[in-house]
């Protein structure tokens, strides 16, 4: 089927590629599927409106200022594709492979890209470099793994799913990139929900502000007040009797205490510490238990951050 969708655009040359659908499909968008959107390079101010982009190609290309108005990008082409300071309004990435591409770069005097009210299943986000987006009423359903956001901002999103060694970051890692980029704005998680999500080693840095965050209603994950912690480190490991509880607590606190200057908020998740492995599960849920105790003592909630 993908294969004929495809053959049709060999007799449409580069400049009707846009402006030649093959009619429309059951759901009223103009049929785009599988155009091979890659040969034209670069496309600039555009908008598009109810189009169908299923399977198309649209590797390599550059997307500047543009807005993409109910379309469907599902199982599309997205390698290497640079995305600068566009506009997606209810739009479907399902299966789209968008690995080692760019996600929210801009110029200095350009609007911040923005996504509202998208769909992200299963994308593929290896290697992909995020700047400063801003994603509003979106839906991440995972798997989502190794996914460094950056200094995106998330406003009434949810992630469902499982999250793995995915980062938030309040501002750009490295002050080269501060200086480079545009000053960062509207970063964070705010009115965020994560209660139907499974997360491992989840990173808040560099001043990620949480307002309004559901956790998991799992009860497998909890925000705790991380500097806090780190302040009471010694003592808390000092006061547990069971020697393989507090070496386990130990390790745990080591790992992530790397990135503690600069973000009041530690995300801890039960599966962090079950990594340690089978044996050491029942030490490793007893440290979990120790260092849910410390967040309440220290009144943060364990499943909404205010």
């Amino acid at each position: 089927m993908m294969s004929k969708l495809w053959e049709r655009w060999s007799a449409v040359g580069d400049a009707d590629l846009l402006g030649t659908p093959f009619g429309t499909i059951d759901t009223g968008r103009a049929d785009f599927r599988s155009v091979p959107l890659s040969r034209l390079r670069q496309l600039s101010g555009a908008t598009f409106r109810d189009r169908d982009f299923t399977a198309a190609d649209f590797s390599e290309l550059q997307l500047c200022q543009c807005q993409f108005i109910n379309c469907v990008f599902d199982r599309a082409d997205f390698t290497n594709l640079g995305e600068y300071a566009c506009r997606f309004d209810h739009c479907s990435f399902v299966q789209t492979d968008w690995r080692s591409g760019a996600i929210g770069f801009r110029d200095h005097g350009q609007p911040k890209s923005q996504y509202a009210g998208c769909t992200f299943e299963k994308v593929r986000l290896a290697k992909t470099n995020f700047r400063d987006a801003r994603f509003e009423n979106t839906h991440f359903i995972g798997p989502l793994k190794g996914v460094d956001f950056n200094a995106c901002g998330f406003w009434s999103c949810c992630f469902t799913g499982l999250l793995d060694d995915v980062m938030f970051r309040g501002n750009y890692l490295y002050d080269s990139a501060r200086k480079r980029n545009p000053p960062v704005t509207e970063t964070g998680l705010h009115d965020t929900s994560f209660a139907d999500a499974e997360l491992r080693w989840i990173g808040l840095t560099d001043g990620c502000v949480l307002e309004n965050v559901e956790m998991p209603r799992s009860g497998e994950a909890f925000i705790c007040d991380q500097a806090a912690l780190m302040r009471e480190r010694e003592s808390l490991l000092g006061s547990i009797a069971d020697t393989t509880v507090r070496e386990c607590l130990a390790r745990y606190l080591e790992v992530r205490g790397y990135n503690a200057e600069g973000q009041p908020q530690l995300l801890v998740s039960v599966q962090d510490l079950l990594s340690s492995g089978p044996k050491l599960e029942p030490a490793a849920r007893a440290a979990y238990g120790l260092l849910q105790r410390f967040a309440v003592a220290t009144q943060y909630q364990s499943t909404t951050v205010h």
